[in-house]
């Protein structure tokens, strides 16, 4: 799932990723994301901006935690943000990525694809 509050953003990753065989969903707020998490069960991956218009994207980690229903389900996420200063340096939030914008869509590609790739263990 793409969380991000710009609707161009969202609707031009979400192109990309469905061209490349990579079904998705978008949301533009933490509300609507925690609803779109609860409707499809199979995402087990969210992407989010860390900056939202009044919401934190990495909120959502403790949402999900809260969560009496999703808590059950193993996520994943990736955060993005453009406040170099904020995050220069530190390259996990809670142990999940935060890719620096701007960010080459050949990164992100990748990196969903090694998050979303079963593991050699059969997982």
């Amino acid at each position: 799932m793409l969380l991000d509050d710009v609707e161009d953003i969202v609707a031009e990753l979400l192109t990309m990723f469905t061209l490349r065989g990579i079904p998705c969903a978008g949301a533009h707020s933490l509300r609507e994301a925690l609803a779109t998490l609860r409707a499809l069960p199979s995402i087990s991956l969210v992407i989010s901006d860390i900056r939202l218009r009044d919401e934190a994207g990495e909120d959502m980690i403790t949402l999900v935690k809260m969560d009496p229903d999703l808590r059950q389900r193993d996520f994943r996420f990736v955060f993005m943000t453009g406040d170099v200063m904020r995050f220069a340096g530190q390259d996990t939030i809670e142990n999940h990525p935060i890719l620096l914008k701007p960010v080459h869509p050949q990164r992100l590609l990748e990196l969903v694809k090694g998050i979303l790739a079963p593991s050699s263990d059969g997982q």
